[in-house]
């Protein structure tokens, strides 16, 4: 959710913010244009149901393509102290509250107003999409399609730069650095 966190502090503080990369974020999508609101304590009783096993079973089929290894689990150690750490219900909570603020507070519909430099790195092969799993009945838009998100930010805010990374999904940097971090640093700021 941080995309969507960095979207949002850019359109509040545009004088603070000289430029804004994205990279894969949330929130390319207003979600509650094609699924059922769930509120926060939904959200809550789903968080603290969370397992261990239930955050690897999640990256590992929907992150990296399937491609799993010891590095990609590594990864998931922090999220599983989290489960199973004794202030998991606090966390539960703030996640919660997160999830809610996914769904109410877009930022999507308000890329045109972004006025700084912004260059959105996507991984084409990303479907994340909050909320798939309760569309809303005859809704048949197909959600985070991320091979045609970055066309359509354009058709909002043609100013935007659009680096599309070919077979690489959600956590793009991680799956494959090299490809990642080129199109990063030339998205940098020039430094004085």
């Amino acid at each position: 959710m941080g995309g969507m966190l960095a979207s949002r502090f850019s359109l509040m503080y545009e004088n603070t913010v000289n430029k804004l990369i994205l990279v894969n974020p949330i929130g390319l999508e207003n979600y509650l244009y094609y699924v059922r609101y769930k509120d926060v304590q939904f959200f809550y009783e789903n968080e603290l149901s969370q397992t261990p096993e239930a955050i690897v079973s999640y990256q590992r089929k929907n992150y990296y393509d399937g491609a799993w290894n010891d590095r990609y689990t590594a990864l998931t150690l922090p999220l599983q102290g989290w489960v199973n750490g004794d202030d998991w219900p606090t966390l539960a909570r703030v996640s919660a509250l997160t999830y809610d603020m996914i769904f109410t507070q877009p930022v999507i519909d308000e890329f045109d107003k972004l006025a700084m430099p912004v260059t959105l790195i996507l991984g084409t092969r990303d479907t994340t999409g909050p909320g798939r799993n309760w569309k809303k009945e005859g809704v048949t838009y197909t959600l985070g399609e991320y091979d045609k998100l970055g066309k359509r930010v354009q058709q909002r805010n043609p100013a935007i730069n659009v680096v599309e990374l070919e077979d690489l999904d959600h956590l793009p940097f991680i799956e494959d650095f090299e490809a990642f971090i080129s199109p990063f640093m030339a998205a940098l700021p020039e430094r004085e």
